[in-house]
């Protein structure tokens, strides 16, 4: 749903349940599959009367997915006209507001530069949807690669100085992990990527997240899948997210973009913008931190690299190298995020072919260690310690520099391991 729309709901939630009723308002919605019959029996079960029911009715249509306002205008006209009025009134696009991912998906190439290299485009040529497996938490196996043991908390913490986002409960947290393993350019397959794979799957296992894993898939197909995430029910109770997408990457005048196997290349941004307040209100005022192992941009670090070392920079571009209900105080568009790069602008991320990404090996040991009583940001910053140390001791004597990015990212963050304070 367009985050205009959204607004236009939350903005109007109190004229709009005057101007429904909620029986009758809920078959509609069932009929025209604005949601299903479990969310309605989930819904009745935790709210005892009309009232409570209605408005948890009206709060959850906004997360409904890109098709939801055209059914509910629909609803609204045939049905309830003083509420299909209000839904319409001074709705306008705004021509400078962000466009939602929903919206652009049809065509990656709203980008300034459309030449590539060896022919490849940002454009994309309309095609059959790709079809899209439904969206289930990984049950694979459990390698540990590192020999990892994951301490666990004996309590809660707290920060003397800021609040803390609360990580309290068995919802711990999400991890939605993409990893692009294999290119149309066989020279280009990102050997170690699998051991990086085993070894982030393991840790945030043990970190008691819940995993949703996708190898070598089509930007589409992501993008089919990040839209059903966002409508899932568990998202309203979960108290963190974590988003990792490990290919090859670049940057083009300040703006970092991702390839996929098939050579599609999109901007990081507009995964990023899936996240933003204005288009995922279940995670609103929750962390969201993103994991980015991959380069961003094609320089290397001095020296001679070790041998067995790839660059995850196949992409060849020119150029420069907290649960919340419906809340009347405004909030930033980004907030409580968290960016979290392998390396800095303009240079490459380094990748042994044989154990994985030297950044996600040091997240995962650092985490381990150090997730029972150390915060994420201290942490991220112990992650860059500890390559340049490992790094030091290979005859290049270089390392890659980790670098974060703070978007309204002002809570501390425990990941408190293995310590809940509900019950099982």
């Amino acid at each position: 749903m367009e985050s205009v729309h959204r607004e236009k709901i939350l903005k109007n939630i109190d004229s709009l349940m005057k101007a429904t009723d909620y029986e009758k308002f809920i078959e509609c919605c069932l009929k025209k599959n604005l949601l299903s019959q479990t969310m309605r029996e989930n819904l009745e079960e935790e709210f005892g009367n009309e009232t409570d029911r209605k408005m948890a009715l009206w709060r959850k249509i906004p997360k409904r997915g890109p098709k939801a306002y055209d059914k509910l205008l629909e609803i609204c006209s045939e049905n309830y006209p003083q509420a299909y009025i209000i839904l319409n009134k001074a709705i306008a696009r705004n021509l400078g507001q962000m466009t939602s991912v929903s919206q652009s998906r049809e065509n990656y190439a709203q980008l300034d530069e459309p030449d590539m290299k060896d022919g490849m485009c940002l454009s994309v040529a309309k095609k059959e949807p790709l079809e899209v497996a439904e969206l289930k938490p990984y049950s694979g196996k459990l390698v540990n690669h590192l020999n990892l043991t994951v301490k666990k908390s004996t309590k809660i913490h707290v920060n003397p100085k800021l609040k803390v986002y609360k990580m309290s409960s068995r919802n711990r947290g999400v991890l939605f992990l993409i990893n692009i393993i294999n290119f149309r350019k066989k020279e280009f397959n990102r050997k170690g990527a699998n051991n990086d794979r085993d070894n982030l799957i393991y840790l945030f296992t043990e970190l008691g997240f819940t995993i949703y894993y996708f190898e070598d898939i089509e930007p589409e197909q992501m993008f089919n899948h990040l839209e059903n995430f966002q409508m899932l029910d568990s998202l309203d109770k979960t108290e963190c997210f974590v988003f990792g997408i490990m290919t090859h990457g670049n940057i083009k005048n300040h703006h970092t973009y991702v390839e996929f196997g098939n050579g599609e290349i999109i901007s990081l941004d507009s995964i990023l913008e899936k996240f933003y307040n204005s288009n995922c209100f279940s995670l609103m005022m929750k962390p969201k931190i993103f994991i980015l192992p991959f380069c961003r941009g094609s320089h290397p670090d001095q020296g001679v690299y070790v041998q067995n070392i790839q660059h995850d920079t196949a992409l060849s571009i020119p150029g420069e190298a907290g649960q919340s209900s419906v809340v009347t105080t405004k909030i930033t568009t980004k907030s409580d995020i968290l960016i979290c790069y392998a390396t800095v602008k303009g240079f490459e991320s380094h990748r042994n072919t044989d154990d994985g990404s030297w950044y996600i090996q040091a997240l995962c040991q650092v985490w381990a260690e150090n997730a029972h009583d150390t915060d994420v940001e201290t942490m991220m910053k112990m992650v860059d310690t500890k390559m340049r140390e490992q790094w030091e001791k290979t005859e290049t004597r270089t390392v890659q520099t980790a670098s974060m990015e703070n978007l309204g990212f002002n809570k501390v963050l425990y990941l408190n391991p293995g310590y809940f304070e509900d019950n099982p």
